[in-house]
């Protein structure tokens, strides 16, 4: 998959891999590693250009994966083949044999005639990149990607098991069935498209310009956190 876009004499690209091609039903596995390759004019940077400026982009990538509940923390190699790498700890799922999803390769690059490149020109741009990328693979694999969707999930299924076990006094045997239903249902009403389509509709009947803010704020999506940006 490869997004572009330009801004006057600059060029911004996203390409991405996943580690297997995803069925139409995924879960990330246990541990799910997001390679970064940055590139300026085709050179990979990495920390042995600029170590704090490598730690620096790497903490702008991370609150997103936080915010999906996923446990994330930095890998950055001293002999580094990407720019470095997030390692997201699933908190949703236990064991299952649903199809997993361990890795993706993400491919961020910028090609430019200028002598100088603004910091937080490029994360906005990037940040545009990452967005636009991830409102479609919501909609694909909402219990990766969707921040609201792998809540719904994991809050329904801690108290699907719990009354479970209490009512039949046994543990539950097919929770890949429960999953998938879960997942379905994060489809048709929990994406961020979704609910960005609910709060419009509620602010055309209310007309409220306080309202809408309100509701667009309690819907946030940004993969880069930028100066203008809220890290939560």
């Amino acid at each position: 998959m490869s997004i572009i876009v330009r801004e006057g004499n600059t060029y911004y690209q996203l390409e991405l891999n996943y580690d297997t091609i995803p069925g139409v039903l995924a879960i990330p596995a246990s541990t799910l590693f997001l390679d970064f390759k940055i590139y300026i004019n085709s050179h990979l940077v990495t920390v042995v250009d600029n170590d704090e400026l490598v730690r620096s982009l790497a903490a702008r990538f991370q609150p997103f994966w936080n915010h999906c509940l996923y446990d994330s923390s930095i890998n950055i190699s001293d002999t580094p083949a990407v720019t470095f790498t997030l390692v997201c700890k699933d908190t949703v799922f236990a064991s299952n044999r649903l199809p997993k999803i361990h890795s993706i390769q993400f491919r961020l690059s910028v090609l430019t005639l200028d002598s100088e490149i603004n910091l937080e020109t490029l994360l906005v741009a990037f940040n545009y990149l990452m967005v636009s990328w991830v409102l479609n693979e919501e909609l694909q694999y909402p219990a990766i990607f969707s921040p609201t969707g792998r809540q719904f999930i994991k809050l329904n299924l801690f108290w699907y098991k719990k009354m479970y076990y209490e009512v039949l006094e046994t543990h539950l045997d097919d929770e890949e069935k429960v999953i998938s239903s879960y997942i379905d249902i994060v489809k048709v009403h929990y994406t961020t498209m979704k609910l960005m389509s609910g709060a419009e509709t509620l602010f055309d009947s209310t007309r409220s310009n306080r309202g809408r803010k309100c509701i667009f704020e309690k819907c946030p999506l940004s993969l880069v956190v930028c100066a203008h940006s809220d890290s939560s």
